[in-house]
């Protein structure tokens, strides 16, 4: 899963206002935006008279999941379209927001994005890398099924002193924000922090995403790591690598952290705006970025998601140098999803999870609590032993 984010290649003074008229239409043209995103990493599948258990979109255009025992097992050709992939028994998989509010049309017939699970079958031109019996763990679109058809270049080998429930929510949650950490220029290409790069606020910090934010910040050695969540998770965000914790739901509070950390950051980790109950960080957080002495930023403000006008900008290639959004895909991870391992076993770091058993019962209480946005951590279904 790699996360693309676009330059700000065109010049427009008054792009704001000249879209404020319509939300709608902004998420009509996100959505049909990210439809494209998503099926750059999908394959056509022919399937097997083999049934297997799976959670499945039913209908093209709007969300309605149901468990089924009659999901048709995918065939794997060897020699053929799979001969650069594996064929998976999927023993543990995790599930992000984006699995509950896709249509099938946009992400397929089969939910779930990351997975760890042990390998089948090996197509030809793969057996150099992976064989029988290897667990392997990644990222591939319809993870929640007993078996997937995966490319090598979405999974890596399972690491010692690892089990397969923590590496079946490391791809969404921890290559996201290590993507954000490159676009945020202050992780290089080989995997170190950059130098003199040494603050970081990470935005809705107790969630996957933001556990997984600190996790990586710590590991890379940021002096400063700061976490905006509620009083409740400070504990919980600070066992996670952060060095002082701001509670959103105070007031003052915030008024006075904004007021006192102006131009104080090297980057902004944003995981909470536009993620479902109207927040938006956005343009305040800004202000927070460090600047050069002739008053250019410096630092550099990153979001996982963000409000329609930022949606837009991204799409046309319009985002000013310092802001940028990211959107992941679900191609060519293994480099990052090995050192993503790397980096965690230095501080001995692992994803906080919720184990939910993969039934009827089980994924209506998973999907309950992803859905309540009251959850620490990653929800994680047994699909297999």
């Amino acid at each position: 899963m790699i996360a693309a984010d676009r330059g700000s290649n065109i010049s427009y003074e008054n792009f704001t206002s000249a879209v404020q008229s319509s939300d709608l239409l902004l998420k009509i043209l996100f959505l049909s935006g990210l439809v494209l995103v998503l099926l750059s990493g999908r394959r056509k599948h022919m399937t097997s008279n083999l049934p297997m258990k799976a959670y499945v979109r039913q209908g093209n255009l709007i969300a309605n999941l149901a468990f089924t025992n009659q999901a048709s097992r995918p065939s794997f050709d060897e020699e053929g379209q799979d001969k650069n992939g594996v064929l998976v028994k999927v023993i543990s998989a995790s599930i992000n927001p984006f699995d509950y509010k896709a249509p099938k049309i946009m992400a397929g017939k089969v939910v779930g994005l990351d997975f760890c699970g042990t390998v089948t079958q090996v197509g030809k031109d793969a057996s150099s890398k992976f064989k029988i019996g290897d667990l392997v763990f990644g990222c591939n679109l319809g993870t929640l099924a007993e078996f997937i058809s995966v490319p090598t270049t979405q999974i890596a080998k399972a690491a010692m002193n690892w089990k397969p429930h923590e590496l079946g929510c490391i791809a969404v949650a921890y290559v996201s924000p290590l993507t954000a950490l490159k676009a945020g220029q202050v992780l290089d290409s080989n995997y170190k922090k950059v130098e003199g790069k040494d603050s970081i606020l990470v935005i809705g910090a107790s969630g996957g995403t933001g556990i997984a934010s600190l996790q990586l910040a710590k590991a890379l050695g940021f002096k400063r790591i700061v976490a905006i969540c509620s009083s409740k998770n400070a504990t919980f965000v600070k066992e996670n690598g952060a060095t002082e914790v701001v509670d959103y739901t105070n007031e003052r509070e915030m008024i006075q952290f904004f007021g006192e950390n102006f131009g104080t950051f090297d980057m902004v980790l944003d995981c909470a705006t536009n993620s479902g109950h109207g927040e938006d960080y956005w343009n305040k957080s800004v202000q927070l970025l460090k600047r050069n002495k002739d008053y250019t930023f410096s630092g550099n403000y990153v979001a996982l998601n963000g409000p329609p006008v930022k949606l837009l900008r991204y799409f046309f290639g319009m985002q000013k140098p310092n802001e940028k959004l990211i959107i992941a895909t679900v191609e060519n991870t293994s480099k990052d999803l090995e050192q993503i391992v790397e980096m965690l076993n230095k501080t001995g770091a692992r994803p906080h999870t919720h184990r939910f058993i993969f039934d009827p019962v089980g994924i209506e209480s998973g999907f309950e609590l992803l859905k309540s946005r009251r959850t620490k951590g990653k929800i994680v279904f047994d699909i297999s032993g």
